[in-house]
This record gives C-alpha cells, structure tokens and sequence, in this order.
C-alpha cells in the first residue's frame, strides 16, 4: 500500500525515539537516548533527579577540549598532489586554489566542529550541498538526524533530517506559493488556536528523506524528498529520484560519517560523556552527600543540663542580653567524612583522565614529584598513539571525500575561472616569483638573440632584480585556460601533522641544499621538484645571492646531518 513520503518520515522518527537495540546479553541501546542524555550533562543538569538544589559536578566539560584538541584535523594536513612527475605546476595551482576556497567556506572550523562533536557524542556527520553553484561542507546536528542505529555507515540506511525553518527561508528556497502553502496547512494542523507561526520570526518543521520506497506506480526507487507534515496536511516541496551506483549505493548522497572509537554492533561511537557516565553518576552521589554532611556540620548547637534554659538562642535572644545557665556550652560538629571525600574525588577524576586517554602531558598539570621522566615519556607515548589512530581513520576518510565527492565539483568551478591570485603562503609567493621570472629570463634572451644581440650574465641578473622589485609591487595571479585542472591529481594528507619525524625532514632539507649547490640545474627537473613536493619543501630555486651565501658557509665544511636522538624523548617534546 502506498504511503506518502510524510508518512514514511513520521514512522521512521517515531521508531528512532521509542526503540533500543540489544548489544548483548542484558545490555541494551538506545541512541534517542543516549544523544538526549548527554546534551544534558553537557548542560549541568540531571537526566532523572527529583532534587532541584542537588549539585552536578561534570566531569566531560574540561576534558572534551583537550581530547578535541588531540584528534583535530587542520586544512593544513591536506594538500593537492599531481600524480606523476609532469603535473606538479598544475598541482601546485589547484593547492593554492583548494587552500583559497578552505578559507572561504570556512573549512578549519569545520574540521574543529567535527573535533568537537566526536569527543561529545562519539561520532559526527558532514553533510555536503551547493550554494550559489559553490561545493560547501558543514556539520549535521545529530539531535536532528533519524536513521537505523545499527548500519556500520550512515550511508547504508534511510536518512531523516529535520530542518526548522522561517517563512523568509521557506519563500527563498521553494517560492512564494509553496511557503503559503506550508502556513495555510499549519494554521489547519493547529485547530486556528492562535497561529503565532505566521510571524517571520516563527519557525516550521521541515523533513528531508534520503532513502528507497515505493512510487504511486508500485515500484521501488531511491528517492530525495522535502516536506511538512504528513497524511492530508502533506505538503510536498521537492522530490528527486536518485540513481544508484554499481555497488549499490545512491549517487549525490550527501551524509559522511567520522567516528571515534567504535562500539560493535552500533553506529554511534564512544565520546568522553558517555564514557564518563558511570564516574558521573558516582561523583554526583560523593558530592550531594558531602553537601549534606557541611549542611550538618554548618549547624551551631548548644547543650546545658539547666532545665530553664530552653528555646533557639540564635532567635530568642537579643544583642546584650544576660543568659542564665551554669553549663551552656556549643555543641562540636564537624563533617568528618571530608578527608574520604577528598581522596575519593580525587581517585574518580584521575580515572576519568585515564579512561579519556588524558595524562599531564596533555592537560598541562605537573606531574608527580619524583616521576622519572621517560614515565612520562612512555604514558605520553601510549597516548598520543591512541588519538594518532582516531586522527588517522578520520584524516584517511576526509581525504577521500574531498578527493572523490568535493573536488570533481571543485575542479569544474575552478577550471572556469580566468585567473587564479597568489597571495596566501610565503612559500607559494616565492615559488610564483621564481616561475615567472624564470619564464620572462627565457623570453628576454629569446627576444636579445633573435635581435642579434649577446646575452652577458650581468644582463640577466640586472632583468632578474628588476623583474623581481616589480613583482613585490603588483598583483601576483596565473592566467589560466580552460580544463587548465584537468588533470590526474590526489588528495595528501599527514593527519599525524605535529608528530612527523623532524629528523628525516631535516635530513631531506639538508640533501636538497646539497643537491642544489653541486648541481643547480637539477632544480628544473620534474622528478627533483616532486622528490621536493613529496618531502613539504617548496620546490623553487635558490636565488644567486642565496646561492653565494650557501657556498661561502659550506666552504670547508659539511653541512651537518640530523644527529640521532632517543625516539622515546622526542615524543614528549612539546610539537
């Protein structure tokens, strides 16, 4: 029986919200309220507690940070690489342009967001849409996201989005026509009590459904709907029948999914708040009974055994006033259950340090007194590897999106652009100067020689000083031509980006400037400048000045080579 899209959407949230799943043997998993549970937390407030005075001492807030901090991705850990040894100026161009639209579409806070959100919930989705004809990326809010809590990959499900939206976005999006309609059928689903969503300022639910169902002809497709509402009150703003893949999957779906650390048999990972749950619920039962302790302990008390003395002193007395009694005394109370108190705080929180993969090196404390330090090297070791394999499997799987799915879109937008400026990076100024000055010293002695004339030295470096003071004083851009990206070219990446091993950097640093002072020419050569590109050096060549400087200090000498040095201390260095 058919059944429309609002109707298939209204079932598929209500079964999100009411139905657990079952791990294994007792244990059962609900992500509803896993989700609403830690929004909560996050929040200060109790998931279930008749006390309103009870204190929430939380556990998640200070550590999310530094757990986001340790898994964050930076646009900087992703670069444009030709493949090949003759696409590397192309390659070159497309890096400074993909770096350029980062910025623009705000790339590195969304890669915080993502961070963020998997150090909170476990998991978190990007969502992929187009903008005035511009591929742009921003991070779903899980609270409003409905699919099957058991997929692997977000993409293996039916996906319900809910959006709450004004009339004004509405207008913007759909016309005029359909935003009347979705006020005109609010106004029916409310009974006409008081409409207030017709204000501007008023928000509508709409629904977004990427998944299979059946069409009015009784045929199974994949479909992308919008809509409000449901049954008779329906009302339907778009629908696109989506084509599948050859594995099976729907093309244009635009949902990633990056995890944390995964859990068998769910889709949401593991983040900091739920791993904290139980210590939480142990620290705010220590706390809450501390405070009643003080409350006690805060109590003044007096004791007499003269029978005429009675009353509260504190409210029947007043400033002056001569008591009768032979043995009044105060009463001593004291919260004896402090010193425990302490210790066990402080035995929860460290815990929770360690179940977080959190030690000194990372929070920034001092560690303890008398610590060797290898110790620290080695429990900072241990660490850094657990975050370096979330931050890999995250890194790995970005990079494949932005290559496959984000830079296809890119390349198209790209390639019809006329010029492309050069202003972001030293590096990528230095390297367009020495281009260009390099091609116009090849055109100044073409033009000279056919002309007759001899081509001195000292004309070429004179040229070369004044191409170069020009340069600083105009706009850098390349003129590029159409399909000028249409190239075979991948997306690189060192998610690892503050733990790279800096000895074998240098040591390639140091072989380049060797390399370049016995043979400078070899600076030309496709295979040098990729052997450059694969090793993070900018692959231009050294001016004559510079290239004088390297040769009187290497005169005599031999440039120094990275000195072996203990891998374990390295890793405690602060990157």
């Amino acid at each position: 029986m058919y059944k429309s899209p609002g109707e298939i959407v209204k079932v598929e949230v209500q079964n999100f919200k009411d139905t657990s799943i079952t791990l294994t043997q007792n244990v059962a998993f609900s992500q509803y309220y896993i989700i609403q549970r830690i929004n909560k937390y996050l929040m200060n407030r109790f998931w279930d507690c008749p006390d309103p005075t009870a204190l929430f001492w939380n556990l998640s807030t200070q550590r999310i940070p530094l757990y986001a901090k340790s898994i964050d991705m930076d646009t900087k850990n992703f670069y444009v690489s030709g493949v090949g040894e003759t696409n590397w100026f192309q390659a070159w161009i497309l890096n400074v342009r993909f770096k350029q639209w980062a910025r623009e579409s705000r790339l590195a806070l969304t890669l915080d967001d993502v961070s963020t959100s998997i150090a909170r919930y476990g998991s978190t989705v990007w969502k992929r849409y187009d903008r005035d004809g511009e591929v742009m990326i921003e991070e779903c809010d899980l609270r409003n996201l409905y699919f099957d809590p058991t997929v692997k990959n977000i993409i293996d499900t039916p996906v319900v989005e809910l959006h709450y939206m004004t009339e004004t976005e509405i207008r913007s999006l759909w016309g005029d026509e359909k935003a009347k309609e979705v006020v005109d059928r609010a106004m029916e689903a409310r009974d006409g009590e008081g409409n207030e969503a017709e204000s501007e300022d008023a928000k509508y639910e709409i629904w977004e459904r990427w998944g299979e169902r059946e069409n009015r002809n009784g045929k199974v497709k994949y479909y992308h709907d919008i809509g409000v509402g449901c049954g008779e009150l329906e009302v339907e703003l778009s629908s696109d029948e989506i084509n599948i893949k050859e594995n099976g999957k729907p093309k244009a779906f635009p949902y990633y999914d990056f995890h944390g650390e995964r859990v068998s048999g769910r889709w949401m990972g593991l983040g900091v708040v739920e791993r904290l749950f139980p210590l939480q619920e142990q620290i705010n039962t220590l706390v809450n009974q501390n405070q009643e302790a003080n409350e006690i302990a805060s109590l003044l008390l007096f004791r007499t055994a003269d029978p005429d003395t009675t009353g509260n002193i504190l409210q029947s007395v007043e400033t002056g006033q001569i008591i009768n009694s032979q043995d009044m005394q105060q009463l001593p109370v004291d919260n004896r259950f402090i010193g425990t108190f302490i210790n066990q705080l402080q035995l929860i929180e460290d815990k929770a340090d360690k179940l977080c993969f959190l030690n000194e090196s990372i929070t920034g404390e001092t560690p303890p007194s008398g610590m060797p330090f290898r110790s620290l090297a080695v429990s900072t070791r241990a660490a850094l590897s657990t975050f370096r394999y979330i931050k890999t499997s995250i890194g790995e799987k970005m990079g494949y999106i932005l290559q496959e799915d984000v830079m296809p879109n890119l390349v198209k937008q790209f390639n019809r652009e006329d010029v492309i400026e050069i202003a972001e990076d030293e590096n990528d100024i230095r390297l367009f100067d020495e281009m260009v000055i390099k091609k116009a010293k090849e055109q100044f002695q073409y033009d000279l020689a056919k002309e007759g004339f001899v081509v001195f030295e000292e004309d070429l470096i004179a040229f070369e000083e004044a191409k170069r003071e020009e340069l600083t004083t105009t706009r850098r851009v390349e003129k590029i031509g159409k399909k000028f990206f249409d190239f075979e070219y991948g997306i690189h990446m060192n998610p690892t980006g503050e733990s790279v091993d800096k000895n074998a950097q240098n040591a390639a640093i140091d072989g380049a400037i060797e390399m370049m002072l016995a043979a400078p020419s070899v600076v030309d050569t496709p295979l040098f400048k990729q052997k450059l590109s694969n090793n993070g050096i900018p692959p231009f060549r050294l001016t004559p000045r510079e290239q004088q400087q390297l040769q009187q200090t290497a005169q005599g000498q031999k440039i120094p080579e990275a000195e072996g040095r203990d891998k374990l201390m390295e890793l405690a260095e602060v990157q």
